[in-house]
């Protein structure tokens, strides 16, 4: 019976324990919007942080944008390739699940993703970088922005989420285990 004990409280402890790391580490979201007649496809990796979002919260992403009248559409812009990664403001946000904007938020604020070939996918309140509020694809030619496509937008935006995972069969056989152990447990003690 102690023994059963023990390895109960063992096994809570490394779940816990897992459970706690995990909440630390970097979290991936997933990209699949509608700008106009365009998309912008791929993944934004941050470092975890939830809240408030700034550029060093971003560690990683991939996107591809695809839209007619973008030269080389689709177009894969990397982290390994950037000219800019920026967020300004207060109206880009992380939760566990999603990456939000609110468009409806005061004053200068965005989010921009620029690539090599300065193809560029924004989203922005006010008159930031590209000067087009709203969702934006574009591309920069001799310093100047041409919007390939541009959608207004109002309110919060969910422009990211984190792709649903189901459980893995470990955790299925973990937890019918668990359950057996305290069913035999529970025979003998009766």
């Amino acid at each position: 019976m102690k023994k059963i004990r023990l390895i109960g409280a063992l096994c809570v402890l490394a779940t816990s324990w897992s459970v706690s790391t995990i909440a630390n580490a970097a979290i991936i979201y997933n990209v699949d919007r509608t700008v106009g007649s365009g998309s912008v496809t791929g993944f934004i990796e941050t470092d975890g942080t939830i809240g408030m979002l700034s550029f060093i919260n971003i560690t990683d992403w991939n996107i591809t944008l695809t839209s007619p009248g973008l030269p080389g559409s689709p177009v894969v812009i990397d982290y390994s390739d950037q000219i800019a990664t920026s967020i300004e403001g207060t109206a880009t946000t992380a939760t566990a699940t999603q990456l939000l904007f609110d468009f409806n938020a005061t004053g200068d604020n965005l989010f921009l993703l620029i690539g090599a070939g300065n193809n560029a996918w924004c989203l922005e309140t006010g008159s930031c970088t590209l000067n087009d509020s709203g969702e934006t694809i574009a591309y920069i030619e001799a310093g100047n922005e041409i919007t390939v496509q541009n959608v207004a937008r109002s309110g919060v935006v969910v422009f990211a989420e984190v792709q649903t995972v189901p459980v893995p069969a470990a955790a299925w056989l973990f937890g019918s285990g668990l359950l057996g152990l305290v069913s035999v447990a529970r025979r003998k003690k009766a």
